[in-house]
């Protein structure tokens, strides 16, 4: 069967990393920001005119960039979540791809030049410190820094040492000499550093601004005398500013608002510009009319591409808009409407599109975050957003306004939980399975009723375990679980289980390990006869739902290539019956259908990530950032 390609559904710019330059006589000032997407792409933009002057795209697979760096000689310098490395230098035609940073790293975080231009960056999934030397062109290894953490997730700089930020299973700040590579852990003066993460470093002076994440503390070190000095509360990172060239003041976003912070005095006072997201850096300028904004004036870009402008004198600020050109973004969920409709759910930077097969058109809207399911019920359609597990309505048929349509109905991360990946309408309610928060173990199963807001939560219904399929018949909840946690954390189990939970007793009756040493039971989902079907990574198994008793098994190599046994994330693989009988699934790259008398089975595309089809029949499916249909 031919498949139709739709194009590219998804088009958004993602910023999360950015370096500013103030400009001189002969040039205006300038931000360079990396936007994720495809291909990750390094935009250099005219602050005063919003232009995007030039653009380079980071070649070698890299999607994303959450670490850049400018140099005082005008160099640029990026790394990738691919853990490629990246240099510009002042002038060039042309990006250059140095390689990858160190062989075992997959990801690299926050970058940052000494006075030197020695560049250090942190990295996963080793948590690793590395070093890269311009003269020499070379890479120095510093190893894991913690052992058993993963991530590396900040640092910062004074002459002789990198400050290191870890995490996710346990909080560490760990001095680093830059020559020797012998490491100091410093205590931090919290009482809980489990499940939290070091999540953004900066140095001011003789201070090292500590930002904890989730709890979203900062504390503040001072390294020359060695001691904490202060705590400040709901800091929403990612970076403080440099001190104002005026009062000597930096600033940071806390509690949605931008807000100063004497180092001298230690006291704190927000200002008038109100912050929805943390800040990609700051940067200093002299805007240029001098009679609205005087003298010095703080700059800081955002997701968008956009950027906001405030001016300590006035304490007035204001969003200005650039002109940089979205890009394809990946696709990361599907759902069918009430309509027969696809929507469609954008990765990391979010965004969200309908396809209408019957006009055979596409309509795309702006991003509330990158959803990790959806469902239609009811008539409203039902996101469940990362981070932070935000479950948000949707009414279509209202404008869709950022803001107020999507509503956000609640959120769990106060339960630890930030993946909402399955949906199931069950009865009058609305079930919700969840992946928990960097460093913990334990999804939940979440019931919302839409009639009366009531959220009705539980946690470890399997003990350590993620809640990432869910089906539902005759009163009870089936759920497929993952042996994986939040990302950070290695597995504490071994076989991912089903279980079967009652609504009316409103607790769990039964679950089973379904195909041992399964990493994950992707999804479930049920024949005619009332039969339970699950996916596994190796196995697709059939199940009678009374008493959770396996009937049959047939093992995924036994038509599919043999692949080899590893993660695949934790919503890798569709399962559905189609009105004719046939079994379709996704997994591993590969669209099957089997057909359920005789169970010959075939192969009808390859290179698929995301499958799903309505009611009709036809069959959507992804690649990256592409849609695709076969229609029926």
């Amino acid at each position: 069967m031919k498949a139709r390609a739709l194009g590219s559904p998804i088009h958004t710019v993602s910023y999360v990393a950015a370096a500013y330059d103030s400009g001189d006589a002969n040039r205006n000032p300038r931000i360079y920001a990396v936007s994720c997407g495809k291909i990750a792409t390094l935009h250099i933009i005219d602050v005063f005119t919003g232009e995007c002057l030039q653009l380079f795209e980071l070649e070698g697979g890299s999607t994303h960039c959450w670490g850049i760096d400018l140099l005082p000689d005008g160099t640029v310098y990026m790394g990738s979540t691919q853990g490629y490395f990246y240099r510009l230098k002042p002038d060039a035609a042309e990006l250059e791809n140095l390689g990858l940073a160190l062989e075992s790293e997959s990801f690299i975080w926050r970058i940052q030049a000494d006075k030197q231009g020695i560049v250090y960056g942190g990295t996963y999934p080793n948590g690793k410190l590395f070093a890269y030397d311009p003269i020499r062109n070379s890479f120095r290894d510093y190893g894991q820094i913690v052992e058993g953490e993963k991530y590396l997730r900040s640092l910062a700089l004074t002459t002789d040492t990198v400050f290191a930020g870890i995490g996710t299973q346990q909080a560490a700040l760990v001095a680093i000499d830059k020559h020797s590579g012998n490491k100091t852990v410093i205590t931090l003066p919290v009482d809980k550093i489990e499940g939290e993460t070091v999540y953004d470093l900066n140095v001011v002076g003789d201070l090292v601004f500590v930002k904890l994440s989730p709890s979203n503390v900062m504390l503040i070190y001072n390294w020359v005398e060695q001691q904490w000095v202060d705590r400040l509360e709901g800091a929403m990172g990612w970076d403080i500013s440099s001190p104002s060239p005026e009062t000597g003041h930096i600033y940071f976003v806390q509690d949605y608002r931008l807000a100063s912070y004497n180092m001298q005095t230690r006291e704190v006072a927000q200002t008038s510009l109100e912050c929805t997201q943390p800040a990609r850096d700051f940067g200093w300028l002299r805007w240029q009319d001098q009679q609205a904004y005087p003298g010095w004036s703080l700059i800081s870009v955002m997701q968008d591409g956009n950027y906001w402008l405030y001016n300590p004198q006035t304490d007035c600020g204001e969003i200005r808009e650039t002109n940089v050109p979205g890009q394809e973004n990946k696709i990361q969920c599907f759902a069918i409407d009430q309509h027969d409709r696809l929507l469609v759910g954008g990765f990391f930077a979010g965004g969200f599109a309908v396809y209408d097969h019957k006009a055979d058109e596409i309509t795309e809207y702006k991003s509330v975050g990158q959803p990790e399911g959806m469902i239609e019920y009811e008539g409203q359609v039902y996101l469940g957003v990362y981070p932070g597990a935000r479950i948000y309505r949707y009414d279509p048929e209202k404008p869709w306004t950022i803001g107020s349509n999507p509503t956000l109905l609640f959120s769990l991360k106060d339960r630890d939980q930030d993946r909402p990946f399955a949906f199931v309408a069950a009865g009058q309610e609305l079930a919700i399975g969840t992946v928990p928060f960097y460093g913990h173990h334990g999804g939940a199963l979440t019931l919302y009723d839409p009639r009366t807001g009531r959220i009705d939560y539980h946690r470890h219904v399997i003990q350590n375990q993620s809640v990432v399929s869910l089906a539902y018949k005759d009163g009870v909840i089936y759920g497929g679980s993952s042996i994986h946690g939040g990302l950070g954390t290695s597995p504490v189990e071994t076989s991912a289980r089903i279980f079967a939970w009652d609504t009316v007793k409103r607790e769990k009756i039964g679950d089973i390990i379904p195909v041992a040493e399964s990493i994950a039971v992707y999804s479930l989902t049920f024949d005619e006869e009332g039969n339970l079907w699950g996916l596994t990574d190796t196995h697709i198994f059939k199940a009678n739902p009374d008493g959770l008793v396996v009937v049959e098994t047939i093992a995924l190599n036994s038509f599919l290539p043999e692949q080899p046994k590893q993660w695949l994330g934790w919503h890798a693989g569709h399962l559905w019956f189609r009105p004719d009988g046939h079994l379709f699934g996704n997994i591993g790259g590969y669209l099957f259908r089997i057909a359920t008398s005789t169970r010959e089975a075939t192969i009808m595309q390859e290179e698929v990530r995301l499958c799903i089809a309505d009611r009709a029949g036809n069959i959507y499916f992804s690649r990256q950032t592409e849609l695709f249909v076969l229609d029926v």
